[in-house]
Parts: structure tokens; C-alpha cells; sequence
């Protein structure tokens, strides 16, 4: 992750070196990443989630296009 500078629309600045930030569409993340793994949640148990290559990913809010990102996390999963 790398930090933009606050004029950009993303929530509080952090973005991917794809420029994929929070509030940012499943289309938007698809476009950047084209092997992103969506993975759908089941409403009121589990949130749908995000992959890229393993070191990427986080929450999205759907698994539409018009879904957006809620959480970005980075570096190698150790649960």
C-alpha cells in the first residue's frame, strides 16, 4: 500500500500501487486486478471477501460491480 495525497476521492488516502482505494468498485478492483478472487459472503454470517495472489485483500459490501471495498489489507495471511 502507498500513501496518496488526501485530494484523491479514497476514504483516508492509503491506496494499492493499482490505485484501488476504500470506496472504490468491485468493477474498479476487477479492472485493476484481473485475477482478483471474489469471494461472496452470506449476509448476516460472513462478509464477501477479496484475493489477490495471497498478499493482497480485504472486504467488500457485495459481490456486484457497483460493490465497493470497505477493508484493504496487505502482506502474507499468518492465521
Amino acid at each position: 500500500l502507498t500513501c496518496a495525497p488526501h485530494t484523491s476521492l479514497h476514504a483516508i488516502g492509503l491506496v494499492t500501487d493499482q490505485d484501488v482505494g476504500l470506496g472504490d468498485t468491485v468493477a474498479d478492483l476487477r479492472a485493476a486486478y484481473p485475477g482478483v478472487t471474489v469471494t461472496p459472503g452470506e449476509q448476516g454470517l460472513i462478509e464477501t471477501t477479496f484475493s489477490v495472489d495471497g498478499s493482497l485483500g480485504g472486504l467488500l459490501t457485495g459481490d456486484t460491480d457497483g460493490d465497493t471495498v470497505t477493508v484493504l489489507s496487505a502482506g502474507p495471511y499468518c492465521g
